[in-house]
């Protein structure tokens, strides 16, 4: 099957992960339910020089090998991924990888009720997704340990507190 074409600085990652000098920094990953401002908080991780946050990227890979494979492969970045699915294999990465893990933690009936607004309009299994959520928030319950790190979807809004959470995902990060 294809090679996923995530964009680094105009390359996509196989190509961008073959040029320039290897950046060997642990991956960074940011989870939690859905409507949790991943995109946002992809954003905010990703600068123009040495490091990059993919949004959403666990759904292009066709394993769970391929995804762990992509996220450690050499780079002239330090790469990060912001996605609620990687919840599902997050305690497994943990054990594979060792990367830091941001949990951002909404509570379930805000965030299902973000979801279905954010879905107005377009016929969905209400209960597929409730179902979904559900499984998800309980593999974000048995996260822990020295490697996660837990912010209140409130917190967010806190300046102190959110720089404090990048901080402690991306040593060195310069958010000023």
């Amino acid at each position: 099957s294809p090679e996923p074409t995530l964009a680094i600085g105009g390359q996509s990652r196989p190509e961008a992960a073959m040029t320039g000098d290897s950046v060997s920094k642990t991956p960074f990953l940011v989870t939690g339910l859905p409507r949790t401002r991943s995109a946002w908080l992809a954003a905010a991780l990703t600068d123009d020089g040495d490091r990059c946050c993919f949004h959403e990227p666990a759904g292009t890979f066709p394993t769970y090998e391929a995804f762990r494979d992509w996220l450690v492969a050499p780079n002239e970045v330090h790469v990060g991924a912001a996605d609620h699915a990687i919840g599902f294999v997050a305690a497994r990465l943990l054990q594979d990888i060792r990367p830091r893990i941001l949990l951002v933690e909404r509570p379930f009936g805000e965030a299902a009720q973000s979801f279905e607004r954010y879905m107005a309009g377009i016929k969905i299994d209400v209960v597929a997704v409730i179902e979904f959520m559900t499984r998800l928030q309980g593999c974000l319950d048995e996260l822990s340990g020295p490697l996660v790190y837990r912010i209140k979807y409130r917190d967010l809004d806190n300046p102190k507190r959110l720089k404090a959470a990048l901080r402690w995902l991306v040593p060195g990060i310069d958010l000023e």
